[in-house]
């Protein structure tokens, strides 16, 4: 009973650390592309007031 339960926890834990590593993949890609097109819209206006 014991060993089972703990064994249960033991994937849950497994299971929760693979979604946390997800989940922060697909901020810093997020992040990565929010900078990006930050960059874009810096070069952007400093184009429109150039010309």
């Amino acid at each position: 009973m014991h060993s089972a339960r703990s064994e249960h926890y033991s994937s849950l834990i497994t299971h929760y650390s693979s979604l946390i590593t997800h989940h922060s993949l697909l901020i810093t890609h997020y992040s990565l592309l929010i900078t990006h097109h930050s960059l874009l819209i810096t070069h952007y206006s400093l184009l429109i007031t150039h010309y």
